[in-house]
């Protein structure tokens, strides 16, 4: 970290900044097949229903960690917003219908550097902009967070997104992090962004590469500050304290890196990476597709059969169609003995495959 203030005198004011990196919830179009073929912009979801209870179980959790977040900045895509929301109401003490919220507790504002990757890495080519504009609409956008919460006199580091094909998004989200840290010394922070982001930060501070990021899933690192007379300050490393909300929601292989970024890869690596991401995006369409009828096929024979039997099927189906739940989360929601197959078959396939992607190009592939 740069640093302003040298040495740190007698005078300095010591502190600790916490900085926390966290994951959007569960998006839509993961669980809803029909989705990307009829949205306006399908390079956007919002979350799915899931998505929305996590992030606020997770805004929860973040505040019982007794610690006082004073900004929040957030990635422009509506999954990022609309998270950033339901955590913003947590620590502010909302209830999640806005009552009982103190605004004054926490400032929000829109960050393009947090932005999801801009390249067909995250975002395929069938489904991104033709003409690469993403056009989000600020005003709207501020307006989904808790009222009263927007800060509107911040001045973005990043004046615009980045541009379609950008080739390092991670030097990016390292550079992010670290200049918005740097540009509130003596403030604690909650960055709501995406997967590589979450990724690229918690390389960055432990040394391993990082092959999997869950819905959610957040690393919370602090620094000691020195804080002296006109603002000028001097900066402590960054240490990995946590991974939340539990410890398996960031997976790191224990291999050396270079700075937690990779240095340089072949064409040949991004042609692999970007060929299972499509495979990984095209499984979950297929396995979408199968769930959404054989869902339908059940609601019409079971019109029959009591309210609970009913309930039961449709929970089945939608965890047999949601991919970013662990074994042991599946078999918690649906009870049924049979759907197990299922998940077995499934973490096998996503296992063996993001093993080849981890293997092959040294890069992770966000299923």
């Amino acid at each position: 970290m740069s640093s302003s203030l040298d040495p740190p005198t007698a005078t300095s004011t010591i502190l600790s900044q916490h900085v926390i990196v966290m994951r959007h919830g569960h998006r839509l179009d993961n669980f809803d097949a029909t989705w990307t073929a009829v949205a306006a912009r399908p390079w956007d979801p919002p979350l799915y229903a899931d998505g929305f209870a996590k992030a606020s179980d997770v805004g929860d959790r973040i505040r019982r960690l007794n610690l006082p977040i004073h900004r929040v900045f957030v990635s422009p895509f509506l999954r990022c917003v609309q998270t950033a929301a339901r955590v913003v109401e947590a620590l502010c003490g909302g209830d999640g219908d806005g009552e009982g919220l103190d605004p004054s507790k926490v400032k929000v504002a829109i960050e393009y550097g947090l932005c999801e990757m801009l390249s067909n890495d995250a975002i395929r080519s069938d489904v991104a902009p033709k003409d690469g504009r993403f056009d989000f609409n600020i005003p709207e956008l501020e307006a989904m967070l808790p009222a009263g919460t927007v800060d509107h006199s911040i001045t973005r580091v990043y004046k615009e997104l980045p541009r379609w094909g950008e080739s390092d998004a991670r030097s990016r989200y390292k550079s992010i992090i670290r200049a918005l840290a740097d540009k509130y010394p003596s403030e604690n922070l909650l960055l709501v962004t995406h997967g590589e982001g979450v990724g690229t930060f918690s390389s960055w501070l432990k040394g391993e590469r990082v092959y999997d990021v869950q819905y959610c899933g957040y690393a919370h690192a602090k620094r000691q500050m020195y804080l002296g007379d006109n603002s000028s300050y001097a900066s402590g490393i960054f240490e990995l304290l946590d991974i939340g909300p539990d410890e398996n929601s960031i997976s790191f292989e224990t291999s050396p890196m270079s700075d937690g970024v990779d240095v340089c890869m072949p064409i040949i690596d991004l042609l692999v990476t970007q060929t299972l991401t499509n495979f990984f995006a095209g499984l979950r369409q297929v396995r979408g597709r199968i769930s959404y009828r054989t869902r339908t096929l059940s609601d019409k024979k079971s019109t029959q059969k009591s309210s609970d039997s009913a309930s039961f099927a449709v929970n089945e189906a939608a965890t047999i169609q949601n991919p970013s739940l662990t074994a042991g989360d599946r078999f918690c929601k649906s009870r049924s003995m049979p759907n197990m197959r299922n998940i077995v078959e499934e973490k096998i396939w996503c296992l063996l495959l993001a093993g080849v992607a981890k293997g092959y190009t040294g890069r992770p592939v966000y299923v």
